[in-house]
């Protein structure tokens, strides 16, 4: 019997040792020849991971088939509690991640242990588990059992339905997020199971517009004051001007748009005091002879800043495209301040029926709803995507 033999069969009778004995020796020790083991009256021998038919045929096949797999001193769970426990080296980390209790882990661990026979970790009072020497072979030795069963499950028959699914990242203004896509997302998902969507929300203030041709992204839909040249790789979906907008009962009787004298004495919200957006509100109403004397809230969030203008609590800078369309009848814009665009953006070279779907999606939702269609100028529309 040679060496090669005497090892394999030795493994094969000591299971615990299948992590002790590095698979990367085996395999190649054993990759140019064949393996041959004595089984009794009948002799197997194929090469090293063959599947060729006319190896795995005829008697061969029947000695195979009255193999069996060893007994192996583990469970798929307690190797799981095994790595997360070594990623973390820490009992009630491992056991948040895993969602069981500390008591849990400490048992699986201690069964595993002893069926192994050894210890695999040392466990200092006060101190974070360690790793024994033993604990760090079974630890390298894991990765190959892990590699081996992915590649055995990814044995499994595909359907002929099976289909990759496509991720997509989308930088998205904060207001045109809450007020137009979530409302309806629940339906798009529902039809394009395929197709995941990672938002990104900002205020149009704050975006990162560099980021953008920079490819960070998969498609952009913002809103930005309206320039002479639309960044390149972008277009105007549609035009709005925006402003101050308020209650009509805080400005009843007042001839509109008010003087910028007028405006600085009513109620107002703004962004956050501390933001860079707080910042260039007041920058542009500064520009216009407006300086705010009662700011009575402060929100980051458009969809709160529109809720307390629809109830009278105060002015803001909002286009009237943010306020619910059966609040306008109540609401005007009581002083102008810029006109602002409609972006959107696709990256170049992104093609597919789930890209195509996530843009329907996303241009639809927004010019297609009626609240916003009924405050904004719909740009001519661009030819259809080939």
């Amino acid at each position: 019997m040679t060496a090669l033999e005497q090892r394999a069969i030795a493994i094969a009778l000591d299971p615990a040792r299948i992590f002790r004995t590095a698979a990367g020796d085996v395999m190649r020790a054993i990759g140019s020849s064949p393996l041959v083991l004595n089984c009794g009256p009948n002799r197997l021998e194929t090469p090293c991971g063959a599947t060729n038919p006319e190896v795995m045929t005829g008697r061969n096949l029947q000695v195979m088939s009255r193999s069996r797999m060893p007994t192996l001193p583990f469970t798929l769970r307690q190797l799981d509690v095994f790595g997360t426990l070594c990623k973390t080296m820490s009992f009630r980390k491992c056991a948040d991640e895993l969602g069981v209790s500390q008591a849990s882990i400490s048992n699986q661990i201690k069964v595993l242990e002893n069926q192994l026979g050894f210890r695999l970790f040392a466990r200092p009072a006060g101190l974070p588990p360690s790793l024994t020497r033993e604990g760090l072979a079974f630890l390298s030795d894991l990765g190959a059992f892990q590699d081996a069963a992915a590649r055995l499950a990814a044995h499994r028959r595909k359907t002929i339905d099976e289909r990759q699914v496509r991720s997509f990242r989308i930088l998205i203004a904060n207001g045109i997020m809450e007020r137009y896509i979530k409302p309806k997302l629940d339906r798009f998902i529902a039809k394009n199971q395929f197709v995941e969507c990672d938002f990104v929300t900002q205020h149009p203030r704050a975006l990162p517009i560099r980021s953008i041709a920079g490819g960070q992204y998969d498609f952009a839909l913002y809103h930005a004051q309206e320039m002479a040249a639309v960044p390149e790789g972008q277009t105007v979906l549609a035009h709005l001007e925006t402003g101050i907008i308020g209650h009509n009962r805080l400005v009843a009787g007042r001839p509109l748009p008010l003087s910028a004298d007028e405006l600085s004495d009513l109620p107002m919200v703004l962004p956050p005091k501390s933001s860079e957006l707080r910042q260039r509100v007041l920058s542009a109403l500064a520009r216009k002879g407006v300086i705010p004397r009662n700011v009575v809230g402060n929100t980051q969030y458009h969809e709160v800043m529109a809720q307390m203008i629809e109830r009278g609590v105060g002015v803001g800078p909002l286009p009237i495209a943010m306020i619910n369309r059966e609040a306008r009848a109540n609401v005007s814009q009581i002083f102008p301040v810029t006109k602002w665009t409609l972006l959107w953006y696709r990256k170049p070279g992104l093609d597919g029926d789930e890209a195509d779907a996530v843009e329907r999606f996303m241009k639809s939702s927004v010019l297609a709803d009626p609240d916003y269609a009924s405050s904004a100028t719909i740009a001519p529309e661009l030819p259809a995507r080939s």
